[in-house]
């Protein structure tokens, strides 16, 4: 099992004086809190995929840092990316998470990691389901190559195949310096 940060979109709704990943939250940065919950979680190897701008200043040493030069192409680019990345260390699931929902804990990291009904488990319930989402490699094969979309017509499409579980923490991601106030 492997987990991945996307972290590569540019960011357009944000408008502040940095790229909302590197936006200052509390002691850190967005990205840096995000990050920290994947990290902490210690349930696999963790790669950030960036793109629009380099994060790798941001991330320790033992966090893979992989270039989606598509990123301007949608976020399906970034998940081809992390499934790649997936495939060369042979694993048999992805746990794909984003670098703008600085409120998603360690706790929720791990849930979706734990064993259970598969082959795609997210956090939520019947009205509401957000990363981070664990994506067996049955199921690779049928995520979007390019769109600004992820996994949610593929949760959509096939109901049977998902399996949700309580998560702690905050599921909003910062999108608008807006967003960025409620967490101040």
């Amino acid at each position: 099992m492997v987990l991945a940060l996307l972290a590569a979109g540019g960011g357009s709704r944000f408008v502040g004086p940095v790229h909302k990943l590197r936006a200052p939250l509390r002691t850190s940065t967005v990205f840096e809190h995000s990050l920290a919950a994947a990290v902490e979680a210690h349930v696999g190897p963790v790669a950030v995929v960036w793109g629009a701008v380099a994060l790798d200043d941001l991330c320790p040493p033992d966090v893979t840092i992989l270039h989606n030069s598509d990123w301007e192409h949608g976020q399906a680019t970034s998940i081809q990316v992390a499934i790649e990345w997936a495939t060369r260390l042979d694993a048999t699931s992805l746990i794909i998470g984003l670098g703008d929902q600085p409120g998603r804990t360690s706790a929720c990291w791990q849930a979706v990691a734990a064993d259970g009904p598969g082959p795609i488990v997210g956090c939520g319930d019947r009205t509401l389901f957000t990363p981070p989402v664990r994506l067996d490699r049955e199921v690779w094969g049928l995520l979007p190559k390019g769109g600004d979309v992820g996994a949610r017509a593929l949760i959509r499409d096939h109901p049977t195949l998902v399996h949700t579980v309580m998560c702690g923490g905050q599921p909003d991601d910062v999108d608008t310096m807006e967003d960025l106030s409620k967490w101040s």
